[in-house]
């Protein structure tokens, strides 16, 4: 009797942070692990949902590009237009309204990404409305280095409450970015580069976080919004636990990916 052969097709999938690799076998059977011992795809995906995953087991040194661990950064963050979707997306002037620490909750962190000055950056984002860092700033941080470094994306976080606000380049190279943010003077962000879960515009054009860290303001040219930003509003340090979140998030995503293919 000639016996069935089962065709295998074995993936492997590992995360950007190197620490998650699972093999799988036989197409009709997706739970089926490669041994015995190992843990089944559902159970994996639980564990990863309800688990503490310490961050030097998943990440080990994390990188603030998506190129290695970045953080804060989940599916509803990621905030691809939608068709028909117009921005920017609008918020009432009471976001702004005084708080603790003039129109935020908290000052700004101590230890800036880019070796941005902390007192300019606590001044901008907390007890300003119209004014701005000088024009060419960004220069003078070390920003300009990391990003023509940089092979990926770049998340950008909120100054005070460490929130994602932008993640760029998207739709356009480094370069094009970098070239304009020089041509205007300030980082310059297009639609599609906004995590509109946390940014809002005002109708004076202003730019801020949904938690009243001012940004910038959004002025738009041929090509549609442009949002001229503030680095230092944006040179915040993503928190450990936003970290963790994005490690597992993104694990999650090339799980499921491998899953459907």
């Amino acid at each position: 009797r000639q016996e069935k052969t089962q065709v295998r097709r074995p993936e492997k999938v590992s995360s950007l942070c190197g620490h998650v690799s699972t093999s799988c076998e036989g197409r009709g059977n997706r739970n089926s692990m490669g041994n015995q011992n190992s843990v089944r795809f559902p159970e994996f995906f639980l564990l990863l949902l309800v688990g503490r995953v310490r961050t030097e087991q998943w990440c080990g040194n994390l990188e603030m590009s998506t190129t290695g661990c970045s953080a804060g950064l989940n599916s509803r963050q990621q905030n691809d237009p939608v068709i028909g979707q117009r921005f920017p997306f609008f918020g009432d002037d009471s976001i702004m309204c005084q708080k603790a620490h003039g129109t935020c909750n908290a000052s700004a962190q101590q230890n800036m990404r880019w070796n941005c000055d902390r007192k300019l950056a606590d001044n901008v984002c907390c007890f300003n409305r119209h004014y701005a860092e000088h024009s060419g700033y960004w220069k003078t941080t070390e920003f300009r280095q990391y990003a023509l470094g940089s092979t990926g994306e770049i998340i950008f976080y909120d100054s005070v409450t460490t929130k994602s606000l932008f993640i760029a380049p998207r739709g356009r190279s480094m370069q094009d970015f970098i070239k304009e943010t020089s041509s205007h003077g300030w980082p310059s962000f297009r639609d599609p580069e906004v995590v509109w879960e946390n940014v809002r515009c005002l109708k004076s054009g202003e730019a801020v976080s949904v938690d009243g860290t001012h940004l910038g303001h959004n002025i738009p040219d041929h090509q549609g919004n442009r949002y001229c930003i503030n680095l230092v509003s944006i040179a915040g340090q993503p928190s450990t636990e936003a970290r963790i979140a994005w490690c597992r998030s993104h694990t999650l995503s090339l799980l499921s990916s491998a899953l459907n293919d």
